[in-house]
């Protein structure tokens, strides 16, 4: 196979605003329940400048598989603070870097830890009153790793790249959710072993088919880095040949036009080459 230039991707920084905007959107594209509805909204979509802050988001929205964390707590009181321990440590600790800028609560989340281990021993020790006391000293608790868990997928929404290790990091669940595939990127197996055939729609402006060039790669490690194929002008289509047997792969494009400029990258449903 021959080498190619492999691409580093690019940290996702987003601000509240596109967060907002992206997450609208994902509420939307899962109110569509029929394939007319997702027909609509792909028309409208596609009357926006393609250059567009707007576009860029929703395709953002729609073409990412989004990465995000849960907490996954035990319910057995002793399992469920000894949980909430380890997870305090990893973000005090730090040890990979990626709590940064520091979680606002991790000092109260050490001192709740400390009253909810205190209640159980008094419960345990039969002292009156103790049962009271441990269920709101867990209720507290139970709030602050609510804002733990909001706080690790804050830092996992701006940067996808890094999300999966991330949330390990934090020893929370990591959860996938795909979003709407886009209908004008395909994905398909040819009949030759190794052999995808990548297919865009041909880019229009203003219903009229323009000439455009289109950028191709793909990545064998869920976005972590991407490799580069030949791009293609005026031809909505190319062949991915060589690629690796057994290795599940996603691919994306992007579109480039004189009067639109160039539009975010669409990124396929994983793939594994045959």
């Amino acid at each position: 196979m021959k080498k190619q230039k492999k691409e580093s991707v690019n940290d996702l920084h987003l601000s509240a605003k596109d967060r907002r905007l992206i997450k609208n959107e994902q509420k939307r594209i899962g109110r569509l329940k029929t394939q007319a509805q997702v027909d609509v909204y792909w028309k409208s979509l596609m009357k926006l400048p393609p250059s567009g802050e707007r576009h860029t988001l929703i395709l953002f929205a729609l073409s990412v598989i989004t990465i995000k964390a849960k907490l996954g707590m035990p319910r057995r009181d002793a399992d469920f603070l000894k949980q909430s321990e380890d997870m305090h440590l990893a973000q005090a600790n730090n040890t990979l870097g990626f709590f940064s800028p520091t979680f606002a609560r991790l000092a109260q989340w050490k001192l709740e830890n400390e009253a909810l281990h205190g209640a159980m021993t008094d419960v345990t020790n039969g002292v009156n009153g103790a049962e009271g006391i441990k269920k709101d000293a867990k209720s507290n608790l139970q709030k602050t790793l609510k804002l733990a868990l909001a706080y690790v997928n804050g830092l996992a929404l701006d940067n996808q790249a890094k999300a999966e290790a991330m949330i390990e990091a934090a020893l929370m669940k990591v959860i996938k959710k795909n979003t709407l595939t886009i209908k004008d990127f395909e994905v398909k197996q040819m009949e030759e072993s190794g052999t995808i055939q990548l297919r865009s729609a041909a880019a229009k402006i203003d219903g009229k088919r323009v000439n455009a060039g289109y950028d191709w790669q793909y990545s064998i490690n869920n976005g972590a880095t991407w490799i580069a194929l030949p791009s293609t002008v005026n031809k909505a289509k190319t062949l991915a040949t060589d690629m690796a047997i057994g290795v599940a792969t996603i691919f994306r494009k992007r579109v480039t036009t004189t009067k639109g400029g160039t539009t975010a990258w669409v990124v396929s449903k994983p793939i594994t080459p045959q």
